[in-house]
């Protein structure tokens, strides 16, 4: 996978006028069934279609950090499940609001977006 679209301000790809928009996670690109693996071990809090995440699974690290895993095209895990390092919760789509195939990939702590990056070591 590789870095499509980094966190931060950038011009919306859905609307094509230049509008600018909080980019709340990073997008990588990659062809459509790669395996998405969850960066840390936690408990999965949320795993079905988003309104614009498409289908989506949110993992819950503890001490307030989740990681959310958006445009999937198919889930693997279920709300409750435990995850570890590494493990496959699903696989890249386009679904929800996407222009193609790719992850969008979101860090939060204390409900506050991060940059994944950082967390990433990226």
């Amino acid at each position: 996978m590789r870095v499509t679209s980094p966190f931060g301000w950038r011009e919306n790809p859905l609307l094509g006028n230049g509008a600018l928009e909080w980019h709340t996670g990073i997008d990588f690109g990659a062809n459509l069934g790669t395996p998405v693996k969850s960066i840390a071990p936690g408990t999965v809090v949320y795993a079905e279609y988003h309104q614009y995440g498409g289908l989506r699974v949110v993992v819950d690290h503890g001490d307030g950090v989740e990681t959310t895993y958006n445009h999937l095209n198919d889930i693997f895990v279920e709300v409750g499940q435990w995850v570890d390092i590494n493990q496959e919760v699903g696989a890249v789509g386009s679904t929800g609001n996407s222009t193609g195939p790719h992850l969008h990939f979101e860090v939060l702590k204390d409900g506050e977006y991060q940059d994944p990056a950082v967390w990433m070591g990226l």
